[in-house]
């Protein structure tokens, strides 16, 4: 363990000397991303590691080999997407937890606190567990306030679509009674006609 703590000040040391590796000219211009990208220009002095140009990227800038892979802790990082994942973890390794949805983060985050794991990427787990409880209830409101909003519209929709076919039915009914008044109009026109003729 003493061996450990020693190689972490030694990569923490280390890590306090290395440089930022950025992408030649990207300084100068704004458009040019800050990331590392190899410099391969015929000319370029950053290639040749002329001074007062920035550092390439090389092997001397590597951590200690037993320093490799470790949390700041000395532990063991191991990436975990579900609680089958975090079974075969041990008490000393420190966990860090994928992108995953919030509940089985949450569930995995209980099952670690219970077995006293410790989670690189969730500092205080009791907080973190109700703030998102809470989030979710929020949104199961919002969803039945939603679904409440639609049910309302559709109701809506259906009333009017009732009357519409109300005042149609109205309509037709009018028509059907005009036409039979129009015909009875007319056969009495044509008796009056008929009894004109006749006398």
């Amino acid at each position: 363990m003493a061996e450990i703590k020693e190689i972490l000040e030694l990569r923490n040391k280390m890590k306090a000397r290395k440089p930022r590796f950025i992408m030649q000219d990207s300084w100068k211009r704004k458009e040019l991303p800050r990331k590392w990208k190899k410099p391969r220009g015929m000319h370029s002095k950053m290639r040749m590691r002329k001074k007062g140009h920035p550092k390439l990227v090389s092997p001397g800038y590597k951590s200690p080999v037993l320093a490799r892979g470790l949390s700041r802790g000395g532990f063991n990082v191991v990436h975990i997407a579900s609680l089958k994942e975090l079974e075969p973890v041990k008490k000393q390794e420190a966990i860090i937890i994928k992108r995953i949805g919030e509940k089985k983060k949450i569930a995995i985050v209980r099952e670690a606190v219970k077995r006293g794991l410790k989670i690189l990427n969730v500092a205080e787990p009791e907080k973190y567990i109700l703030n998102i409880e809470e989030k979710l209830k929020q949104k199961k409101l919002e969803k039945e306030a939603h679904l409440q909003k639609e049910k309302e519209k559709k109701e809506k929709k259906e009333k009017k679509e009732e009357k519409k076919e109300e005042k149609k039915e109205g309509k037709e009914l009018e028509e059907t009674v005009t036409e039979k008044e129009k015909k009875e109009a007319e056969r009495k026109e044509k008796e009056k006609v008929l009894t004109k003729r006749e006398s």
